[in-house]
């Protein structure tokens, strides 16, 4: 909208961490918002009238689990974007002693122990009828970028050497011919196995039969970047961390979920109720846990036969349900040897997953693309999420095995790890934590809404534009916002149709405005903005214009829920608000 010369209101063309918070000197007097929801200001949240009875959670700034008052708005804070990456040394055995897969190292032609470089081992490698020294089974993420480097020399003949990488890692493997006696650490960079498993990396000769050339190579490395770190010697036979991840300040975001039950009776693993355990020794209040507090639990393996399951599921009433928990490694383990949600009823019985205790690298997924997801925590947690969208029945169960070693994939009586807060729930989403101690505890929803005089204060009823950036985890037409008269019958607001619809609707006694295009993506974070007036409505999603109506009215409206329906009731975002902002005028420049 241009008036009077002034540059044109684009909400969306606009930094809302930048121009709406710098807003007197960035943003012209008139398009100043009358009402700015932005979690990073308390206050701003003061006209919502939270309503949300019983025990509720959220993450507060330093990633500790908090237990929220009654009747409040949560602000959740979320992990920050990531700055560098956690850094593993993926080469199990830099000193080339093992040739146990994976990690160990495979080879052809014949091999020498060579002088050592900068005291690290290394080995001679001289072409026969063969050709490749690879180091095997490393562990990487599809879409993530890895450099592989190595030290190395020629010792005899001329022929190519090639840094090699291979089973579905992509990147153009790369020939270097300039390898000469002195020693040079070449580096190669390549994306992650495309479905999140093993690699190898190593050096090859370029010519099959090429007796005449050999090479010394020393200091393997493999690690997440797109540049070489440092030498770090590993014969742990696993990844070795050598750089945690660093990330931007959490994020603040309101918190709105749906009603949930934790059908766990006893979320600390205590097996005075329905969990049962089998070789497994249970130490309660072992760690700091990510609530902050020593209620870390210890798992510790004490027979061959072994696990930790609880069967919650009385009846069928839903289609989805999902399994969260967090874990942390523990001494002598890499992975966890599977979790489960079993059900004897419905093919298939068991779907599983796995996880590096090391790195929070998913190693097995039964459970389907998205349906399995890790984050990091502080002090070394994770927290799993895996929900099973096939149709729930009795005889559902969950159930935990015990750590093993990576190297040789068997478990042994001693091995430990530690985990804290399960929860079972219906939905095919995780919410927040709900602890329990005895029997099931349900998370009343989160009912947000401005109405009297604190909406009258900022809306006008003739026209206006909404801004909102956030996410959602619903699959059943979670609004984003519904401003309504407290009626089905006059409400204007953008839901996301059965989890994968940008919608926006109208009613001004009947329904006037209907109309939505495909949207996939909702549960990353998204930018939208509705601007309305009579015979003029627009509707944009990520920066594009992908709804336009002319409305021949508006309804009188008089109050606004934030992330569910007209009433409070349903159509709940499970999800987080990062910023939610309205101005009491049209746009014609989303």
């Amino acid at each position: 909208m241009n008036r009077g010369g002034i540059i044109p209101f684009a909400p969306l063309a606009l930094n809302p961490l930048l121009a709406y918070e710098a807003e007197s000197s960035m943003v012209a007097p008139f398009e100043r918002p009358t009402l700015d929801l932005d979690p990073s200001n308390p206050s701003s949240l003061d006209p919502i009238t939270a309503t949300r009875a019983g025990v509720a959670t959220y993450t507060d700034s330093n990633g500790v689990v908090q237990t929220a008052s009654p009747n409040t708005v949560r602000v959740d804070h979320v992990q920050g974007e990531e700055l560098t990456p956690t850094k593993y040394q993926r080469v199990g055995y830099t000193d080339f002693s093992d040739s146990t897969y994976p990690y160990g190292w495979q080879t052809a032609g014949t091999v020498a122990e060579g002088e050592g470089y900068e005291g690290q081992p290394s080995v001679v490698f001289t072409a026969q009828t063969s050709w490749q020294y690879i180091a095997t089974g490393i562990p990487t993420k599809a879409g993530v970028t890895y450099t592989g480097s190595i030290w190395i020399r020629r010792i005899s003949g001329s022929e190519p050497i090639v840094i090699q990488h291979s089973q579905s890692a992509t990147g153009v493997n790369s020939s270097f011919k300039n390898v000469t006696t002195e020693w040079t650490r070449i580096e190669v960079q390549f994306l992650g196995n495309s479905s999140d498993g093993n690699v190898f990396f190593g050096v090859k000769i370029q010519s099959l039969n090429a007796a005449g050339t050999s090479v010394e190579i020393a200091m393997p490395q493999v690690e997440e970047g797109t540049s070489a770190s440092d030498f770090v010697p590993n014969t742990t036979g696993a990844p070795l961390l050598f750089a945690n991840a660093t990330y931007a300040p959490r994020v603040p975001m309101i918190l709105v979920e749906p009603a949930a039950t934790n059908l766990v009776d006893y979320s600390n693993l205590d097996t005075t109720g329905i969990w049962y355990s089998l070789g497994f020794d249970i130490t309660q209040n072992e760690i700091l846990s990510p609530d902050g507090l020593t209620n870390g639990i210890k798992m510790e393996q004490t027979s061959t036969t072994r696990n930790i399951n609880g069967r919650f599921i009385s009846s069928a009433t839903e289609t989805s349900v999902t399994y969260s928990f967090w874990v942390k490694k523990g001494s002598g383990a890499t992975h966890l040897n599977k979790f489960i949600i079993r059900n004897d009823n419905v093919s298939p019985f068991n779907q599983f997953g796995a996880i590096n205790l090391a790195t929070g690298e998913i190693i097995i997924n039964d459970f389907g693309t998205g349906n399995l997801i890790v984050e990091e925590y502080p002090n070394g947690w994770f927290k799993v999420k895996a929900t099973r969208d096939t149709d729930i029945n009795l005889g559902d169960a969950i159930r935990v095995y015990p750590p093993i070693n990576s190297s040789d994939g068997t478990n042994e009586i001693g091995r430990y790890n530690y985990t804290f807060g399960h929860q079972l729930e219906y939905g095919s989403a995780a919410t927040s934590y709900i602890p329990t101690n005895g029997s099931t505890v349900t998370r009343n929803a989160d009912q947000l809404v401005i109405e009297g005089s604190d909406f009258t204060d900022f809306f006008n009823q003739s026209e206006g534009t909404v801004y909102f950036e956030g996410t959602s985890n619903s699959r059943s037409d979670p609004r984003l916002f519904e401003f309504s008269d407290g009626t089905a019958s006059n409400r204007t607001r953008i839901d996301i149709n059965d989890g994968v619809k940008f919608r926006v609707l109208v009613y001004s006694g009947s329904m006037i405005v209907n109309e939505e295009v495909p949207f996939i993506g909702a549960s990353s974070l998204f930018r939208t903005a509705l601007s309305f007036k009579v015979n003029d409505l627009e509707g944009n999603l990520n920066g594009a214009s992908v709804i336009n109506e002319t409305p021949s009215s508006l309804p009188t409206l008089d109050q606004l829920h934030v992330g569910s329906n007209h009433d409070g009731t349903a159509g709940y975002l499970n999800g987080h608000i990062k910023r939610l902002i309205y101005w009491p005028y049209h746009s014609d420049d989303l």
